[in-house]
């Protein structure tokens, strides 16, 4: 925090309690982990016990319904099963892999690139940059959700894994007639 002249080198301790709105400073000339509790030893238990402010019990609570969804120990976030070894990790790489593979022959043979597995030669004009039938070098896929797309988000401009959902309303009552959700740009 600063300095003081004759003390020295001063501290800060603050404690702030985003649920109930409180918040707590004291001024140390140490700087380790015995400030941090005396500073809730010493202030923040005894005040929120003096007032009977339920401190921790959100938290408790929070946690108790986290064990009761996902189990005792259980975050939630864990990879999945598959994820957590080398060998199931690398069999699920391959599969991406093969699906992207199958992807980019789909596309070019819908686009008359691509001919029972074989490029088929421009008529005119200059030959394809990308080899057809082969995803690019930036093709990604999603481990977790393969049916999600990157997809820029327009109000932020950053880019964001997900589905692109649509929704068409009636303008006189405002009351959605149509939805659709897709994994397309």
């Amino acid at each position: 925090m600063g300095t003081i002249k004759g003390v020295g080198r001063i501290y800060q301790q603050t404690f702030i309690d985003t649920y109930t709105k409180y918040a707590f400073a004291k001024l140390h000339d140490r700087k380790n982990a015995l400030v941090a509790a005396d500073l809730l030893n010493d202030r923040v238990i005894p005040f929120f016990e003096e007032h009977e402010i339920p401190l921790l019990r959100r938290a408790e609570e929070v946690d108790a319904e986290e064990d009761r969804r996902y189990g005792k120990g259980v975050r939630g976030d864990e990879l999945p099963e598959e994820l957590r070894f080398r060998e199931t990790r690398l069999k699920k790489i391959r599969e991406a892999k093969a699906a992207l593979e199958r992807e980019a022959r789909g596309r070019a043979r819908a686009e008359g690139k691509l001919d029972d597995d074989k490029p088929v030669e421009p008529k005119r004009g200059r030959k394809a940059k990308d080899k057809a039938g082969v995803p690019k070098s930036s093709a990604q896929r999603n481990f977790t959700d393969p049916d999600s797309r990157i997809m820029r988000d327009s109000s932020s401009k950053a880019f964001l894994q997900g589905y692109n959902a649509q929704a068409a309303v009636d303008a006189s009552s405002q009351v959605i007639v149509a939805a659709d959700v897709t994994n397309g740009g």
